[in-house]
């Protein structure tokens, strides 16, 4: 009986550190932030090494971590750990340890198993980055079970049955505020707000001012679902 209830609680803590989250918050700043944030170009990746919109940085077998976070999120990508999930061309994986720190892995092959990159990442620590007129500043946190905020668009990345029952079964989750003033990342002097309704997505680009302010255009794109071995949810929740 006791050998029992050990195993019970060994397979609780083994299931609630397998259901813990890592939430990726980004935030973009003006070139005025980059002489005072921290270097980091001993730490980063070609932009090709690693899957698109992903903080370009590598480790070399230590810590990369920032004292310094600029920190006022315009969105929020959340990943579950130990899941291999594909990203463009890519896969990545997180994982935690027993001691809290983070491990990023990137795949470039056809499964989680060859030509891994990796990184180590302290929780709460920021990665920041400066280039193109703009800065980004990464900060990675480990959570139970995550949240995300209202007025938002929401897109979530589960198994399964196609549905959209994605909140118990989600292994990845990307959130983006709406009707919030961001720089146009890769162009420093441009800026952009993103809105929906039930059916689009509205991006307005505006160029050439980093306030969200004079000569702009929309880009229109549905709001997608669809169905695969991953399947992709997508909801504007503008409440």
């Amino acid at each position: 009986m006791k050998l029992l209830s050990i195993l019970l609680s060994i397979s609780f803590f083994v299931g609630f550190i397998q259901s813990q989250y890592i939430l990726l918050e980004t935030t973009y700043y003006g070139d005025d932030y980059c002489s005072k944030s921290p270097s980091s170009k001993s730490s980063l990746l070609s932009h090709s090494s690693l899957p698109s919109g992903f903080p370009q940085f590598q480790s070399n077998g230590g810590s990369l971590n920032s004292d310094v976070c600029y920190y006022s999120p315009l969105g929020g990508e959340i990943f579950k750990a130990g899941v291999c999930i594909p990203m463009g061309k890519s896969k990545v994986m997180f994982n935690i340890s027993e001691t809290y720190v983070i491990t990023y892995s990137t795949y470039h092959g056809s499964s989680c198993e060859d030509d891994r990159q990796i990184a180590f990442i302290r929780s709460g620590s920021c990665i920041n980055q400066c280039g193109n007129g703009f800065g980004v500043s990464n900060k990675f946190t480990i959570v139970d079970y995550p949240i995300t905020p209202e007025n938002i668009l929401l897109t979530a990345m589960y198994p399964g049955e196609c549905n959209d029952g994605y909140k118990d079964s989600f292994v990845y989750l990307h959130y983006q505020k709406l009707n919030y003033c961001e720089l146009y990342s890769g162009i420093g002097m441009d800026s952009l707000q993103v809105n929906c309704n039930s059916t689009t997505k509205t991006t307005t680009v505006y160029t050439g001012d980093k306030n969200c302010k004079g000569r702009s255009q929309n880009f229109y794109s549905p709001i997608a679902c669809s169905c695969g071995d991953y399947n992709i949810f997508q909801e504007c929740q503008n409440y």
